[in-house]
């Protein structure tokens, strides 16, 4: 291994910054994915609940509901 020069200290400092920079791009590049996976899970789950009729199924459970209007009314009646 010849034929190398020693590289210079601001080179050096250039070189390591970029390698933090490109660093932190790439964290944030990958949770971006992750956090908007779990935002739609969170809209999703928010969206199943405030339904009035609905089924949520995954590979181990099954769920339905329908809280629908049963036309069904209560209160007082008089007769005259």
């Amino acid at each position: 291994m010849t034929g190398f020069t020693k590289m210079s200290e601001d080179k050096t400092k250039d070189i390591c910054g970029g390698f933090a920079i490109s660093a932190i791009l790439s964290t944030i590049l990958a949770i971006v994915p992750v956090a908007i996976n779990a935002i739609s899970g969170i809209v999703g789950i928010v969206k199943a609940a405030s339904a009035s009729t609905g089924e949520i199924k995954t590979k181990d459970f099954q769920a339905k509901w329908d809280n629908g209007d049963t036309n069904v009314a209560y209160g007082f009646h008089y007769i005259t």
